[in-house]
């Protein structure tokens, strides 16, 4: 009866494939095709194999699918398939050395304790010690992010991140020498750093796409994804120790004549659903049941098998199509994301190339400025000139009223230059201010005293009004103060045909750290629309204002722009036919220092000026009819050049008390002389003389250029006859005068 048993049993087996010699066999590792042709071994591999029957294998045995330890403790995954089929080919036993860190195993290999790698990426750093055979198998290595972690689409996104990975891994020997911006956080196991991420004290893992596959759903979490792919990717291969590059060699050949099908069998196991395989006929032959009994069985089981494996095969082929319309999201959202990038690239380079033009259109208006300024500030230097000289004539009233419009009109066209110069440097950025002590008491006074003549014309009252509690000395730019004050003062007078302007100097009551300028009239008045828009460019109160005043519309708006960055505020307060008060705030902070007092105010009087030996070195023949003119009728001696190439060579020659000297001149330039006039006296042990600078320009840093060229004084054009004597006077009065 049991003879009976035991036949149909094995009848039944052979007939569902399950029997150990019909093709397929259990393994700890999955499902293992059973070579069926042998390998043919030359003598010399015969006696290596006999001389190393056993190969201790190494590895940390954490890093499923690949190589790991089931909950049975038995060698299992994909590199234990390959394994079991060479073993088998080669008739020896490979047997795993469990119990090691991946550290641990990387130096037992080294010294001979450990013989052979399942699984190892191929490096520079381990062929120092290893053989390896040829890959076989390949993964890409990914980034993995939380699901509503952060987005990246490579390693460089991941820039000061706290990044997962396993210690001693290969992905930690790239990052660590390829991306050291990364913040690696070191695992010992692959699934504690997926556990880290799902639970958000990390921001991402680098690993093999398999590796994390497996774990992510054999662990069961719910909120990682692959966010992005890398550069690298992970060809596992076997390595031997260094001094076994025979065993490499049968593993490499081994490996090479696996059939596609065997290999398949292995990888499939592990990368789409496990099924373990597996029939314990010791035991079914032991329950000696009868023949019908038993066939009945095992047909249901078998039949339940089958319908398992189906219920398996559907989910593997589900699962391949999730990871196939996964992969093709994941690539279509890595091509959106680099089309992204590319047009914010694109914009960046727009508006690259915008600024760049923008700063070359702003270059070119102030070149274009500065040379207007200059080619008109020289003709308007003959024009004021010539028209001042000839109101000190004996002239006729209709005559003399002629000459003063003439010399107003210049004026006034002086003053529109100067604003358009003014708001050009402001709108570029090149206005600057400088932070000296000064008394904003004498400021006003001094400015209302320059501007009470023009009052008085018109038959206009001018006050003053200063609080006591006024701070003696303050710190910050006077002369940007004057020029608002200037502004506001003209305005006033200028619309204001009856009654008076009042100019106020008092403390702050809402802010007590500043102080408020006010310049009240009894003029024409605005409106409140026109108040609105009264401080922005080239704006006037209505269109009969130009033709009736005259004027730019700018010199509102460069005094809000000047008293902005002072740090105070303008406004205006105003009635239409009752008059205006404009009023602006100057933050103010208290010095110790004295105010500098004015040349004119140290100057010793003299009562007749010596003559002086005076070089001027002028290009343009108007000017020097001028200034031939200015000297006429004083005791000065005037000797003339058209260029400095000349100015050097007479004043090499000649012995002179001064040099009035302008700064563009044709062959040499004003600067160019002045520099080699310097040089020739520090090598001539000469005495420095005295030079004064004239300039047509009127853009920032002409002051600092006369100064470095080693000019005594500067001088703008237009310069009038008083000017030029009150320079030459201080010469006589001072020596040589520092640059001022």
């Amino acid at each position: 009866m049991i003879r009976l048993v035991h036949a149909v049993w094995m009848v039944i087996l052979l007939w569902c494939g399950l029997w150990p010699g019909n093709g397929w066999t259990a393994s700890s590792g999955g499902v293992e095709p059973v070579v069926r042709k042998a390998w043919q071994l030359d003598a010399r591999e015969r006696a290596w194999l006999a001389d190393h029957p056993r190969i201790r294998l190494g590895d940390d045995f954490v890093w499923p699918p690949f190589v790991f330890m089931d909950e049975q403790g038995e060698f299992s995954g994909i590199s234990a398939g390959y394994v079991a089929a060479l073993s088998q080919r080669l008739g020896i036993a490979m047997e795993p050395v469990p119990g090691l860190t991946w550290a641990q195993v990387m130096e037992q290999v080294k010294i001979g304790q450990i013989d052979m790698l399942p699984a190892v990426v191929r490096s520079r750093e381990r062929e120092a010690f290893l053989h390896f055979t040829k890959p076989f198998i390949s993964f890409p290595v990914v980034i993995a992010t939380h699901a509503d972690g952060v987005f990246v689409v490579g390693l460089e996104g991941l820039a000061g991140r706290q990044v997962g990975v396993v210690r001693s891994y290969i992905t930690h020997e790239l990052l660590a020498r390829e991306f050291p911006a990364i913040h690696l956080v070191l695992f010992d196991k692959l699934a504690q750093g997926l556990e880290a991420l799902e639970n958000g004290r990390i921001e991402a893992v680098v690993d093999n796409l398999g590796a994390i596959t497996y774990e992510t759903r054999h662990l069961r979490l719910a909120h990682i994804k692959i966010a992005a792919p890398t550069p690298y990717r992970f060809e596992l291969a076997m390595a031997v120790r260094k001094d076994w590059p025979e065993l490499a060699a049968l593993l490499d050949r081994g490996l090479e004549e696996m059939s596609s099908r065997e290999k398949a069998a292995i990888e499939n196991t592990w990368l789409a659903v496990q099924v373990y395989f597996g029939v314990d006929l010791q035991t079914m032959l032991s329950w000696g049941v009868p023949i019908g009994v038993a066939s009945l069985l095992v047909i249901g089981v078998v039949g339940v098998w089958n319908r398992k494996l189906q219920r398996q095969i559907v989910e593997r082929r589900r699962v391949q199509d999730e990871l196939e319309a996964a992969s093709a999201l994941l690539i279509q959202e890595i091509d959106e994301r680099r089309q992204i990038q590319d047009e914010l690239q694109r914009e960046r380079d727009n508006l690259a190339d915008a600024k760049a033009l923008a700063e070359s259109a702003n270059r070119a208006k102030s070149d274009f400025l500065a040379a207007m300024s200059h080619e008109i500030r020289t003709p308007m230097n003959v024009v004021l000139g010539m028209s001042e000289m000839l109101m000190d004539t004996g002239l006729t009233p209709q005559q003399r009223r002629f000459a003063q419009t003439m010399h107003q009109s210049g004026q006034a066209l002086l003053g529109v230059i100067n604003d358009v110069l003014d708001f050009s440097r402001i709108e570029a950025g090149r206005f600057t201010l400088v932070d000296m002590p000064f008394s904003p008491r004498r400021v006003l006074e001094e400015t209302v005293r320059l501007m009470r003549l023009a009052a008085e014309e018109k038959g206009l009252a001018v006050q003053v009004s200063i609080s006591p509690a006024i701070p003696e000395v303050v710190a910050g730019d006077d002369s940007r103060v004057r020029q608002v004050l200037i502004n506001l003062l003209g305005n006033a007078i200028k619309f204001t045909a009856s009654g008076g302007v009042e100019a106020r100097l008092a403390l702050n009551a809402e802010a007590p750290d500043s102080v408020v300028f006010s310049v009240i009239d009894t003029g024409i008045g605005i409106t409140g629309e026109q108040i609105e828009r009264i401080f922005e460019p080239f704006v006037q109160a209505d269109g009969g204002i130009t033709r009736r005043y005259g004027g730019t519309g700018l010199g509102l708006s460069i005094c809000r722009r000047l008293v902005d960055m002072m740090g105070g505020r303008i406004w205006v307060e105003s009635r239409v036919g009752e008059g205006s008060g404009f009023h602006f705030t100057l933050p103010v902070r208290a010095v110790d220092f004295p105010v500098p007092t004015t040349p004119s105010e140290v100057a010793p009087s003299v009562d007749e000026d010596p003559g002086l030996s005076v070089l001027l070195a002028e290009d343009v023949e108007e000017n020097r009819i001028l200034f031939e003119a200015y000297l006429q009728d004083s005791p000065h001696r005037l000797v003339m050049v058209e260029d400095g190439l000349e100015a050097v060579n007479r004043i090499q020659k000649q012995r002179f008390d001064v040099v009035v000297m302008d700064v563009q001149m044709p062959r040499m330039d004003g600067y160019t002389a002045i520099r080699r006039i310097r040089e020739w006296e520090r090598e001539t042990d000469g005495t420095p003389l005295p030079i004064i600078t004239l300039s047509a320009h009127a853009m920032e840093g002409e002051l600092e250029r006369c100064r470095e060229a080693g000019g005594d004084v500067y001088l703008s054009k237009p310069i009038g006859k008083r000017v030029l004597l009150e320079a030459l006077k201080r010469i006589v009065a001072q020596g040589r005068p520092k640059a001022e």
